[in-house]
């Protein structure tokens, strides 16, 4: 939200709980240790690994980085058909200045 190209947009967010997500689609997760969207202030490589099985992720080697961060994106492949299951709010709101900021919510 604070990326250059959308920090003066408005956004729609939602809040879901992951864990059942986890649960029902394990072996259609597939997590990546970049933000894949980025190519500030270069673009990184990305090719067949950049996203990995959860059975197959290096958590171990991404603990040793000095500025950690397990898991950074994950993807459902063939997406979550049943995501209302698992969204606990829906808002609008932006982000200035690094200060996130709801506008409305749209659902509790």
């Amino acid at each position: 939200m604070s990326a250059v190209e959308y920090a003066d947009k408005e956004h729609t967010v939602l809040r879901i709980d992951s864990s059942g997500i986890v649960e029902r689609y394990a072996n259609q997760i597939e997590l990546a240790h970049m933000n894949t969207g980025n190519t500030r202030p270069f673009p990184h490589p990305r090719g067949p690994d950049t996203f990995r099985c959860m059975e197959d992720y290096d958590y171990d080697g991404r603990r040793k980085l000095a500025n950690y961060s397990s898991v950074v994106e994950l993807t459902v492949l063939g997406g979550v058909a049943d995501i209302q299951k698992d969204v606990r709010r829906v808002e609008h709101a932006s982000m200035a200045k690094g200060v996130y900021s709801t506008t409305e919510v749209l659902f509790p």
